[in-house]
């Protein structure tokens, strides 16, 4: 058994010699331990979570004599400082929640893992030179914050922006909601971070641009960092994002860049998103202003195409009814009566808007389905034919809901026989 100076410090022992002959001797002894380093032990973190733009994560402690604290290892070791005295942790820079840079950077000087967990290694030392190491994973909670930014396809003033928070594209109670100024600027609290709960506005605001009402959606996702700057590029970008919980926001925007034929190496900040292209394109900086019209010229382009959708499904919808309506005719004229059938789409504003959603999620659809090789879907053939089929089934799906909502709550009556 190995003596413990914590347990007993000395032992009293007695000891007997005895010869061939049987005669015998005695001795007592005491023994006595002296005290050794056995290292610090024990190492613990107070904390392992930190809410957003929070730089404090919490104190190391271990068991031990004159101790010493180092950061000494993790992927995420670079992000991290520690006073060596107090055991005191905390991020050099405060993290973000919705741009996280955990994990390790890639080929292109981007983060990896990007799952707000971040990895450090803490090493304490004693007065001995003994150390002990342990690893921790420090977890980046969510806040929900007020942001602010403007619409674009020209300004969009006056329009209704909210975050939707069951995605179902309508403003319902209780979810955040605000009001455009005249440049399109606006600012609002968000109750969500998830990449499902997109910031929206739906067939509301006038397009100054366009000289007109919005009948369109614009999106922007929610994991957005910075100025959220609602555009036809950024709605892409949050569509992809809601329908593949495994991507991160940069992979959605080489996504789109890629689809778009766009290189990011080309625009403002290297990125689509985060600032007012128009507001670029009439500053000083030449530069910029031309890197920010090839922005806006694509965003343009996205919306034109939503257009061209639009008018199709503004066809569609009345071209679908006069269907009903001749089935409506021939019940009546079948029946003796000489009543004229007459349906009327009415306004067509929500056909249009439902037919640029189907585009833009047609689209969207295609890019995740095809990510690992996206072409230029406008100059490949095979792509464009994937996302023209892939909006002509979702515009067909909204007709065929629309149509038999309607059917199911009218009815017919022809010489007392319900007719549905």
């Amino acid at each position: 058994v190995s003596a413990d100076y914590e347990t007993q410090t000395s032992y009293a022992i007695t000891i007997t010699a005895t010869d061939t002959g049987g005669l015998s001797t005695s001795q007592a002894f005491t023994v006595t331990v002296t005290d050794a380093s056995e290292g610090p032990g024990n190492l613990a973190l107070s904390s392992t979570s930190v809410a957003e733009n929070s730089t404090m994560v919490g104190t190391a402690t271990a068991d031990g004599d004159g101790l010493t604290f180092a950061i000494t290892g993790g992927v995420d070791a670079d992000k991290f400082v520690i006073n060596s005295a107090t055991g005191e942790v905390s991020f050099s820079t405060a993290p973000d929640h919705e741009s996280p840079t955990d994990g390790p950077t890639d080929t292109e000087g981007r983060i990896g893992e990007l799952n707000n967990e971040y990895q450090v290694e803490i090493t304490v030392t004693d007065n001995s030179g003994t150390s002990f190491s342990v690893t921790f994973d420090i977890t980046v909670t969510d806040l929900n914050e007020t942001v602010t930014g403007h619409l674009i396809d020209g300004y969009l003033a006056g329009a209704t922006v909210f975050q939707d928070l069951n995605n179902n594209g309508v403003l319902d109670a209780g979810e955040p909601s605000t009001t455009s100024n005249a440049l399109g600027a606006f600012t609002l609290s968000l109750e969500s971070s998830s990449p499902d709960a997109p910031v929206r506005v739906t067939n509301t605001g006038f397009d100054t641009a366009a000289n007109e009402v919005l009948t369109a959606t614009l999106d922007i996702s929610a994991t957005t960092s910075g100025s959220y700057v609602l555009t036809p590029l950024s709605t892409l970008a949050s569509r992809v994002l809601s329908l593949d919980a495994e991507l991160n926001k940069w992979e959605a925007e080489d996504l789109v860049a890629a689809t778009m034929a766009i290189s990011i190496s080309t625009v403002p900040n290297s990125s689509l998103f985060g600032y007012d292209p128009i507001a670029l394109m009439v500053g000083s900086d030449a530069t910029l202003a031309t890197q920010a019209q090839k922005v806006y010229a694509h965003n343009q382009l996205l919306m034109t195409l939503g257009n061209i959708t639009a008018s199709a499904g503004a066809y569609m919808g009345p071209s679908a009814l006069s269907t009903v309506e001749a089935a409506i005719q021939t019940m009546l004229t079948n029946a003796g009566k000489s009543a004229t059938a007459s349906l009327s789409w009415g306004d067509t504003k929500e056909l249009r808007s439902e037919a640029h959603n189907a585009l833009m999620d047609g689209l969207a659809a295609h890019l995740v389905q095809n990510q690992a090789s996206v072409d230029a879907f406008l100059s490949t053939p095979a792509a464009l034919a994937d996302v023209l089929a892939r909006t002509l089934v979702l515009q067909k799906a909204y007709l065929n809901t629309t149509l038999k909502a309607l059917l199911t709550a009218n009815t017919l009556t022809v010489d007392g026989t319900s007719k549905t």
